[in-house]
């Protein structure tokens, strides 16, 4: 994913994360595995996402259409 580093945990573990610091221990992980990370990390972290450019809206060319008579029309809205 975008921005994320791989780190190792272990010589026999590792995974991919925001972040790491050195001998923490993830609470997600099952209690027999809950272990001190290394941190080493492995290659480069992957490049951050890059922003979405703003959208382009342009203006319809021509005449516009008068709105449709929506007065008998039934709205009905879901909660």
């Amino acid at each position: 994913e975008p921005g994320m580093q791989c780190y190792q945990k272990n010589p026999w573990w590792g995974t991919c994360r925001a972040s790491c610091q050195v001998d923490s221990i993830n609470p997600l992980e099952e209690k027999k595995y809950q272990t001190a990370w290394d941190c080493v990390p492995l290659g480069p972290r992957s490049p951050a996402a890059s922003p979405s450019p703003p959208p382009v809206f342009k203006a319809p060319e021509g005449p516009v259409p008068a709105p449709e008579d929506k007065t008998n029309e039934e709205v009905v809205i879901h909660m």
